[in-house]
């Protein structure tokens, strides 16, 4: 038997293969440069504290704000593209947390906005509308603001929290740091009895695998290799439920669920109701469970068996090019705007396509309003290629689509909004998944 197959380093993926970061910044100068002409520019953002009841001064901070704002998600959006390539760069990991330290810094000196903005009489942001129209295009920010009210705090406490922001993620950088830069699997065997490394994003591959053998030695090996920092894990995830926790107790929050969806404008409801149903039909869950243990020929269906396939349909390889014809094909009816867009993302660098060392895994499309998208791939598998493909581009070009029909504040509000809840998101998603992952360790049989 020959020497194993080994991952490709981020060097040896072809030009083409990789998307077009350069075109955000050429380097790692020109992103210094602009991050500090942020600073610069950001410096004058206090000045506006206590002045806000003014609607010229309010509508000038506005101004500011979307300037600082876009410059900051640009180099935020680089910062992170680049980091995902290869989670192991020290470079590029080192921009990550340069500018997640300044986003900390910059909500600590914009923490006074909305305490301020509460702390008026009411009637003031209505009248301050009617004196300069200008500022009708941002009642929604302020009106989401007037929402908040009773899970805002003082100014001294936000800006206190505002500076603490990047420390409390730190669960959240060693878990990403962890999973994808540190982390090797064993090597396993494939169809042909070929020795193979293992990696996230090779491994669905494996466990959709019409042999029983490999399904089986791909998840003892990748869960196994969970299970050996299972106490780091577990330390990771304790402290991420505390934070979510913590959080939704200062901001007076019922439940770190509440503290989850209310700033998104989404009720309790939605989630119990999704949860109730779910619940309520688990026994159509099982009965597939049987089924396709039934068809599979087993005496016991195990976690490695879900996912294999119960049609004997031979493989079927294609080149990405191909998948590219077949998907243009399918969303045709969305008409020649829709098709133009997608065929350029594909010829203008919009998106990553195969796994290298390192690299993140899963899958997801971003960019923001001074960027091309881009969509990050992670697959040389044709069902998922396939349906990732169809997947990410088709959000990516709606919301490209859109961008060219709103106005630029509409984004920059999100943004800025963002800035203060993504860290509690990406602690709460933290979480939950690695409470999916705890579950699945807990049923490896090793």
């Amino acid at each position: 038997m020959g020497e194993p197959a080994k991952i490709k380093a981020r060097d040896e993926i072809l030009p083409n293969d990789k998307w077009a970061v350069e075109k955000i910044y050429k380097n790692t100068d020109e992103w210094n440069t602009d991050f500090s002409k942020l600073k610069e520019n950001a410096a004058g953002i206090p000045a506006f504290r206590g002045k806000l009841s003014d609607a010229h001064k309010l509508l000038e901070f506005f101004k500011l704000d979307e300037g600082v704002s876009r410059r900051a998600e640009k180099l935020f959006v680089y910062a992170n593209l680049r980091s995902d390539e290869d989670t192991s760069n020290s470079e590029f990991l080192g921009l990550k947390s340069k500018i997640s330290a300044y986003l900390s810094e910059l909500e600590a000196a914009e923490s006074f906005f909305m305490p301020e903005i509460l702390s008026y009489p009411e009637g003031t942001v209505e009248n301050e509308i009617k004196v300069l129209p200008d500022l009708e295009l941002h009642r929604f920010r302020l009106e989401q603001i007037l929402r908040l009210k009773s899970h805002t705090l003082d100014k001294n406490s936000e800006s206190i929290l505002a500076s603490l922001s990047d420390c409390l993620e730190a669960s959240h950088s060693a878990y990403t740091l962890l999973s994808n830069a540190d982390m090797e699997f064993h090597h396993v065997h494939d169809e042909d009895g070929m020795e193979v490394p293992l990696t996230e994003s090779s491994y669905y591959g494996y466990i959709t695998s019409k042999d029983r053998r490999v399904r089986r030695e791909a998840f003892q090996s990748l869960f196994g290799g969970y299970r050996h920092f299972r106490n780091t894990f577990a330390s990771l995830l304790i402290s991420s439920v505390k934070k979510c926790a913590m959080n939704a107790k200062l901001r007076h929050y019922k439940s770190s669920l509440e503290s989850s969806l209310f700033p998104n404008g989404i009720p309790l409801e939605v989630y119990s109701t999704a949860a109730g149903v779910v619940d309520k039909n688990l026994n159509l869950l099982h009965r597939y469970v049987n089924i396709k243990k039934k068809l599979l020929g087993v005496d016991t269906i195990h976690m490695y068996d879900l996912y294999a396939p119960l049609v004997n349909v031979p493989d079927v390889h294609i080149e990405f090019s191909k998948a590219v014809n077949i998907v243009k094909e399918g969303l045709a009816p969305l008409g020649k705007e829709y098709i133009d867009l997608f065929s350029k993302g594909i010829s203008e660098g919009w998106v990553d396509r195969y796994p290298n060392k390192g690299k993140r895994s899963g899958a997801y499309s971003w960019g923001c309003y001074d960027t091309q998208p881009y969509v990050l791939m992670n697959t040389t598998i044709l069902l998922t290629m396939f349906q990732r493909l169809r997947m990410k581009w088709a959000t990516r070009c709606i919301l490209t689509i859109l961008r060219k029909h709103s106005r630029i504040f509409t984004r920059i509000m999100q943004f800025s909004a963002q800035k203060s809840r993504r860290r509690q998101m990406n602690h709460c998603l933290f979480a939950t998944s690695l409470q999916m992952s705890r579950t699945k360790i807990k049923s490896c049989t090793l």
